[in-house]
């Protein structure tokens, strides 16, 4: 079984890996839809809510988040990875600024 490896790219920023049976989910807030199976670029799905619904428990699956967008928060993480060395990873895709996540709550 291959693990995560992560690496430095010359420009500072890590470079990871997936390790091997790892699910990729692609969240763009702006563009996407809950209805898209998330796997791909092209078929981003649009909530943090519906892309933890496909994060399998228990495996090391990706959550990719798209640069210059903003998402509601997480609300409650129930799911852990294989293992410390194949945890369930969070991470961005694309260009630009990092991706913003809202915390703030309805009055």
């Amino acid at each position: 079984r291959t693990m995560l490896r992560v690496a430095r790219h010359a420009g500072g920023r890590t470079i990871a890996t997936p390790a091997s049976g790892t699910k990729i989910i692609y969240v763009y807030n702006s563009l996407g839809r809950d209805s898209n199976t998330g796997l791909s670029q092209a078929a981003p799905v649009k909530t943090l809510a519906k892309a933890q619904s496909l994060v399998r428990a228990g495996f090391a699956d990706w959550m990719l988040l798209k640069r210059d967008d903003t998402f509601e928060g997480f609300g409650t993480w129930k799911k852990a990875g294989r293992s410390a060395s194949e945890p369930i990873y969070i991470s961005a895709y694309g260009n630009g600024a990092r991706p913003q996540l809202s915390a703030a709550r309805p009055l």
